[in-house]
């Protein structure tokens, strides 16, 4: 594996799921909020920091659950690189294909979001005349209400 095709990778997981993005800023966040705010205030013997520095890592507790749901994007990295090889194969996206990457996802309101992720992204890398396909396809097979963007 090159250095870009783990690049790719790498953007694909952080950046390209919406929600592993927004996990890992409420991490990271409030992380560093908790960090600054026992440093500059419990550390002086100053106890009124106490309250904010619970919020904070509660926040941090909550980038952790959503940054750990959604396993920092691997699913949506695993569906990129599978829809990414169909796309060279058959260079058209088929509902058996869309189906069998959802696999039981598909009836649900707000999962599936990851598999859809993935199959938008390869869409718009590789394949940008079939997002229109992908859309269409989205609207008759699943229930996700989640945009993909």
């Amino acid at each position: 594996m090159t250095l870009k095709e783990k690049l790719l990778d790498l953007e694909t997981r952080l950046i390209g799921n919406r929600f592993s993005i927004l996990g890992e800023s409420l991490l990271l966040g409030g992380y560093g909020a908790f960090a600054n705010e026992v440093l500059n205030n419990i550390s002086r013997d100053n106890y009124s920091g106490i309250i904010p520095a619970i919020g904070f890592c509660g926040l941090a507790f909550v980038g952790a659950c959503l940054t750990g749901y959604t396993e920092f994007g691997r699913t949506t990295k695993k569906i990129y690189r599978r829809t990414k090889e169909h796309l060279g194969k058959f260079g058209k996206l088929d509902k058996d294909f869309f189906s069998t990457c959802l696999k039981t996802e598909a009836d649900k309101r707000y999962t599936g979001y990851c598999q859809l992720q993935g199959m938008y992204l390869a869409c718009r890398d590789y394949a940008p005349e079939l997002l229109p396909e992908f859309y269409q396809l989205k609207k008759q097979n699943t229930k996700n209400i989640l945009p993909n963007f």
